[in-house]
């Protein structure tokens, strides 16, 4: 998506939204990819990136992909908690990522919590600043 955009073979529209990136581990600390979705979110026209206190390689794990809810369903659930209220303090709209065990781990917690997050996959944050 980097190269696409920085070659201009994407043509998106301003679509204004604050959003904040979850880090996921295998991108992150795995791979040491930090700049490279932020690049492809900065470059999306009225997005607004907001960063958490934790972030890159000091990101708040979720705990989506290791299976913790499987052992240990109230602990999985307290990381889930401490991860979106991270996010909430940004005050973004949506939370985006790369992961899907990320976004299912933080997209329960707010339907769970009944809290006014939107969880959505940086795929389908470029897909919605698309020129229709």
């Amino acid at each position: 998506m980097a190269g696409l955009a920085a070659k201009g073979r994407l043509d998106f529209t301003d679509r204004p939204l604050k959003v904040t990136y979850h880090d996921p581990c295998d991108l992150d600390r795995g791979a040491w990819i930090f700049e490279e979705p932020r690049r492809v979110i900065r470059g999306l026209p009225g997005i607004e990136l907001v960063e958490m206190a934790h972030n890159r390689e000091d990101c708040l794990c979720c705990e989506g992909g290791g299976n913790l809810e499987m052992i240990d369903q109230e602990l999985n659930a307290e990381i889930a908690r401490r991860k979106v209220e991270q996010v909430l303090d940004t005050g973004a709209e949506v939370v985006v990522s790369a992961c899907q065990q990320c976004l299912r781990i933080m997209a329960t917690q707010a339907r769970r919590n009944k809290l006014p997050l939107k969880v959505t996959d940086i795929a389908q944050l470029v897909r919605r600043s698309l020129r229709e």
